[in-house]
């Protein structure tokens, strides 16, 4: 364990390093016009959850690999067998009858899902990737699990550092959950590599104070301009908008893209417009607990409470 703890010290001062270069980069090519750190808003909160969240995800139950290789395990021996005896009994012998045969169906192989010609099979794999991550992140704001991802939200400066700002079982959960698909597609080293370096790359960039020319693709790539109105304290749809980590296809394809005709962006960030938060450190440590206790003893009394009509 002190060895794990040790190696994410050392990434964790990687991840500083790089926010430290992409700070000049800001200040140089910004969207806002950039503060000195001393006077930005909540600065020391967003570095403190950058180190908190990291730490306490990563220590919670043995670590997140751990975890994940249970979750792999799981879906591949239970849930991913049972799908393909029910493809194999059910579906094959109805495509049989359209002259499809077995070789045909190898060309693409069924758990492990793997197309032949890699470009293909990496396009699909990203593609069901990213609509996992809109479908997480569009869960989060619609449901009781805002409580947890508010904490993300009650930024009121954005920036880079503002991705390193989470709630720690936020990570956790989501950091299990978007394994799930390479549990079903045939996975390269290098499809980890790439997948590894967009990740890295998204959890920058998107909150990054950037003036980058995207063009015409700003409306189809996730990137900073649209990511601000993602955290704008306004919601232009239900729960917000903007919600795709790499792309934007399936805002636009659900109905939650919003990106005005002239470019601009938001005037404020935060919570100022969605509900009462709290504003230190522990408040917010707490505040998801809090709610979630009161929400399960409510339930409990109400249970407890009914009559049992059986006597």
């Amino acid at each position: 364990m002190i060895t794990i703890l040790l190696e994410n010290l050392w990434e964790l001062g990687e991840l500083l390093a790089v926010g430290v270069g992409l700070s000049l980069v800001e200040h140089w090519i910004p969207i806002t016009p950039m503060k000195p750190f001393f006077s930005r808003r909540e600065g020391w909160q967003d570095l403190f959850w950058m180190v908190f969240t990291r730490y306490a995800s990563l220590v919670a139950g043995l670590g997140f690999g751990a975890l994940k290789y249970v979750v792999l395990i799981f879906f591949w021996k239970y849930i991913a067998g049972f799908l393909a005896s029910l493809f194999w009994q059910g579906v094959f012998p109805m495509l049989a009858h359209f002259g499809v045969t077995v070789a045909d169906i190898n060309k693409i192989s069924i758990l492990p899902i793997h197309f032949e010609n890699p470009v293909v099979h990496f396009l699909v794999l990203f593609l069901t990737v990213d609509l996992l991550y809109y479908g997480l992140h569009l869960f989060t704001h619609r449901s009781i699990y805002w409580r947890v991802h508010m904490l993300h939200h009650s930024a009121p400066e954005i920036d880079w550092l503002t991705g390193q700002r989470g709630y720690w079982l936020e990570d956790f959960v989501i950091n299990v959950i978007t394994t799930i698909p390479f549990a079903f597609f045939y996975t390269s080293t290098r499809d980890l590599e790439i997948f590894a370096a967009l990740e890295f790359t998204s959890a920058f960039l998107n909150h990054a104070n950037l003036n980058l020319p995207f063009g015409i693709l700003h409306r189809w790539i996730a990137n900073p301009r649209a990511h601000r109105w993602h955290h704008a304290d306004v919601n232009h749809h239900r729960g917000g908008q903007n919600f795709g980590n790499y792309t934007l296809i399936w805002d636009h394809l659900f109905g939650t893209f919003y990106y005005p005709a002239d470019g601009s962006v938001p005037l404020s960030y935060g919570l100022a417009f969605r509900a009462p938060y709290p504003q230190g450190i522990w408040g917010r440590l707490k505040e998801p607990l809090v709610f979630f206790y009161k929400r399960l003893r409510l339930w409990l009394v109400s249970i407890l409470s009914k009559p049992n009509h059986s006597q």
